[in-house]
């Protein structure tokens, strides 16, 4: 029915078919069958890759956690090993607590009659496993470390003790202190419980007698501090911590040793950082040119350590005219030729340089630098070489006009280069290059070596500091 009547009874049939096809959208029967038999097979390959996924992720983290473990034992070990002077492998601990593997001695005081460096490994529980720390002591043997951090986080509850070579000198060690004068080498062997990785250390002392030379030994330990220049008297003073060689100069024996192989040196660094290295000198003995370490400045005309004025060398008063650049360094940072013997050569190198920060671990993004600490004349050169690429530092960035290191190499020409690692700065052959303007300081990114050949003529002298951040 509608306004214009009833409608006919064939139209409304028609009509109905029409809506009721409108409403038979759907699958067929052969897509279910498709999509049902499909369906499995996909879910089933993503719940294979995820499963796969996940064993591979708890895989990759625990091999990274191993080897980890591994370089971090590794770091501290090697270095321990080298400085020691007395080692052991007695269960009773030196320093600190736990059962201690291996214990290790330096730095020997008269005024104490022991040895104030003490490092002990020991394995201590950390939950359900074991840990290996290594505790420090400063001030000779403690049940309180001076610090303690831990090296592996899974070592077996009764860690093995390294084999102390030859194996003749393992009874010994077991049983008390040895000295490390006739150790060939200490192997630390260690596996990992929950992984069964295994990793073995190699380390030999540094003291061992078949490096001497001369009946001296090739390596002496010592100990000191760096420290900056006063605030605002150079644009790094902040940044700039000056090694003191003073005790060069206190010690003949550190003084013939690291003419003979090397003084093995601990470095105190501000905010509680250690800089470890071996610090070696070829002195020219037939030339008569001798050498020790000299504060700043080291002579009247020196730039570094001096004042300055218009480039005029002025001694540094509290209301004087001079402009004082690094001044005011502690102790006796430079390495200097005192005997003015003609043509004299002396080689100064710095190896196996490392930078640990408070917790023992091996610190990165850190920079050395070399300077030229006194000035380098006519017939003079300082020739400075690194493992790592050198840049040169220029003295006062903000005043290009000064150049990078004023006149200090031959009247201000530009250096010598051989590669990126080796820079001469020479002072030419003939001439005044008075006043001075500059002086040369380059730097490299965390080297295991830096080096200085210094010939004077006269005199010539060098440092070496660390860039902190």
């Amino acid at each position: 029915m509608n306004e214009f009547g009833p409608i006919p009874r064939a139209f409304a049939r028609q009509r109905a078919r029409r809506d009721a096809r409108e409403f038979e959208e759907g699958f067929t029967l052969v897509e279910l069958v498709i999509v049902i038999t499909i369906l499995p097979l996909i879910v089933g390959a993503i719940s294979i890759a995820l499963i796969s996924m996940f064993n591979l992720q708890s895989s990759v983290s625990s091999r990274v956690t191993n080897s980890a473990d591994a370089q971090v034992v590794s770091a501290n070990f090697n270095q321990d090993v080298k400085s020691a002077l007395q080692i052991t492998t007695m269960s009773t601990v030196a320093c600190g607590t736990g059962t201690q593997v291996l214990g290790l001695e330096w730095d020997f005081s008269a005024n104490t009659n022991g040895y104030l460096s003490v490092v002990s490994y020991v394995a201590v529980p950390m939950g359900t496993k074991y840990a290996l720390v290594r505790n420090y002591c400063a001030n000779g043997p403690s049940a309180t470390p001076t610090n303690s951090f831990t090296v592996s986080y899974d070592v077996p509850a009764s860690q093995t003790v390294p084999v102390i070579q030859p194996t003749s000198l393992d009874a010994g060690a077991l049983a008390g202190w040895i000295p490390t004068t006739t150790v060939t080498n200490v192997v630390f062997d260690i596996t990992e419980p929950s992984s069964n990785y295994n990793y073995t250390l190699n380390a030999v002392p540094a003291n061992n007698s078949t490096q001497n030379t001369g009946g001296q030994p090739t390596f002496v330990n010592a100990t000191t501090t760096c420290s900056k220049a006063a605030p605002g008297t150079g644009y790094y003073a902040n940044s700039l911590c000056f090694v003191n060689f003073g005790f060069l100069n206190a010690s003949g024996t550190l003084k013939t040793a690291a003419e003979n192989g090397g003084v093995s040196l601990s470095v105190g660094v501000p905010g509680g950082y250690t800089m470890t290295m071996v610090v070696t000198v070829v002195p020219n003995n037939a030339g008569g040119q001798y050498w020790q370490a000299a504060a700043f400045p080291t002579w009247t005309n020196a730039f570094l350590g001096n004042c300055t004025y218009n480039g005029l060398e002025a001694t540094c008063q509290p209301n004087g005219p001079g402009v004082p650049f690094y001044t005011g360094v502690a102790g006796y940072p430079a390495i200097y030729q005192v005997n003015p013997a003609s043509n004299g050569t002396d080689t100064v190198t710095f190896s196996d340089i490392k930078v640990f920060n408070p917790q023992g671990l091996p610190a990165t993004g850190w920079q050395a630098v070399l300077t030229d600490a006194e000035t380098t004349d006519p017939s003079e050169y300082l020739t400075f070489s690194s493992d790592q690429n050198l840049t040169v530092i220029p003295n006062d960035p903000t005043n290009p006009n000064l150049g990078p290191y004023g006149n200090d190499c031959n009247y201000g020409a530009p250096l010598t280069w051989s590669g990126t690692k080796t820079v001469t700065c020479s002072g030419g052959t003939s001439g005044s290059s008075y006043p001075k303007t500059g002086t040369l300081m380059v730097e490299a990114l965390a080297p295991s070596m830096m080096s200085a050949i210094m010939h004077g003529a006269g005199l010539e002298g060098v440092s070496f500091a660390l860039m902190l951040s």
